[in-house]
């Protein structure tokens, strides 16, 4: 899908977002936002991908005449390399919270799946006080890293061809077929359903094992 710069500056405009909220979304550099809406530089198919995925997450539409807000509760994305749209959306939310409020969980995660682009943008969610915490295989190949708590189930209720994750008002059911390209993620957003998950995920943090972490093991290269 082709957009131009005035549908990327009215789409800022609906979210109130400024060129460095956009960019820190997309892990585009500003300088680039601002000669792509300047007209100075024609945007690829990734930087076009990225920024129509940032927008998605966001609750926004492009439309052949203009931009719009997305009025379905659940917006679906394609591919698993879009996931580091995900996490950018969610470092951008929870760095405005409450630190009581900054929890990125996770439930039934492939801890092998996890990118080097990845670790990046969780080590940068630490560090901006982010918690994250997941529930993930008790016989997991790739151990956590320090960046986050983990607790681990008996491997005969681990599926490794789903996951959820649930942050703010947010909860993101991931499945993945034959080929991570054709992962998809339904991302919901509702307050209530968000909080139902959060109550189902704490009582099985407060009831499983922990697991020590090791940021020398490494997942998927």
């Amino acid at each position: 899908m082709l957009i131009t710069a005035n549908q990327i500056r009215a789409a800022r405009a609906l979210k109130n977002w400024s060129q460095t909220d956009l960019a820190g979304r997309t892990g585009l550099a500003v300088p680039t936002i601002a000669n792509i809406e300047l007209g100075k530089q024609m945007p690829g198919k990734n930087t076009i991908e990225k920024i129509i995925g940032a927008f998605s997450i966001g609750g926004i539409k492009f439309t052949p005449n203009g931009v719009e807000f997305d009025q379905d509760d659940i917006v679906t994305i394609v591919g698993d390399d879009k996931f580091v749209d995900i996490l950018f959306d969610a470092t951008t939310i929870l760095e405005n919270k409450s630190a009581k409020e900054r929890d990125f969980l996770v439930f039934n995660a492939n801890e092998e799946l996890t990118t080097p682009e990845e670790d990046v943008i969780y080590a940068s969610m630490k560090a901006k006080g982010i918690s994250m915490k997941q529930i993930i295989n008790e016989k997991a190949k790739a151990l956590p890293r320090q960046y986050a708590q983990t607790c681990a189930i008996p491997s005969k209720y681990f599926d490794d061809k789903g996951a959820v994750f649930v942050y703010d008002d947010k909860v993101l059911l991931y499945t993945v077929a034959d080929q991570l390209s054709d992962a998809t993620t339904h991302i919901i957003t509702n307050h209530r359903m968000a909080e139902v998950f959060k109550k189902i995920f704490s009582y099985m943090w407060d009831n499983l094992p922990e697991v020590k972490s090791d940021d020398k093991k490494k997942g998927r290269k």
